[in-house]
């Protein structure tokens, strides 16, 4: 078994596919139909230019995607009042969970917006609340995405560097 590398999705373009066939399967329930798996795919196509943001890091191991995590503008449009930046898309294989995956991809993410200039980083999980505050995260409310209650989470990526 090879390192688990972790890099830009821009660096992995033979993964965009794969991801968003995945990123649409995990998560086309709770944004609705018209996510459709070409707007996955043009989303993560987004995320591999040259701006700062949106940014979709990949992890590979033993060749395959195993894992990503973005870093978007926005994020739901419920949470429009919050702000953002946003951590989102967090997706591990299943094959792969429960092996520390998803915490080193956030952890990286988290990196990657400190070297991005990024005071502080919002996310919002329907479920998986207790898994970002192990991270650090703090609450910062409740909110309801396309009906379904989900946490509003941050951190700030700078002081979260520091420590």
């Amino acid at each position: 078994m090879s390192l688990l590398q972790i890099a830009p999705l821009r660096d992995w373009p033979t993964k965009l596919d794969e991801l968003a066939a995945a990123h649409h399967a995990e998560w086309s329930p709770l944004i609705g139909p018209d996510w459709t798996l070409d707007v996955a795919r043009a989303e993560l196509h987004d995320s591999c230019g040259d701006a700062p943001l949106p940014a979709t890091f990949v992890a590979v191991q033993d060749g395959e995607a195993c894992g990503s995590v973005s870093l978007l503008v926005d994020d739901a449009d419920d949470l429009r009042g919050y702000g953002g930046p946003w951590l989102g898309s967090l997706w591990v294989s299943p094959t792969y969970r429960r092996r520390g995956i998803g915490a080193r991809l956030v952890r990286h993410a988290v990196e990657e917006a400190a070297r991005r200039g990024v005071d502080r980083l919002l996310l919002f999980t329907p479920r998986h609340a207790a898994f970002y505050r192990s991270l650090g995260w703090a609450d910062v409310g409740g909110a309801r995405v396309r009906g379904e209650p989900v946490d509003v989470l941050s951190c700030y990526p700078r002081i979260a560097m520091q420590s």
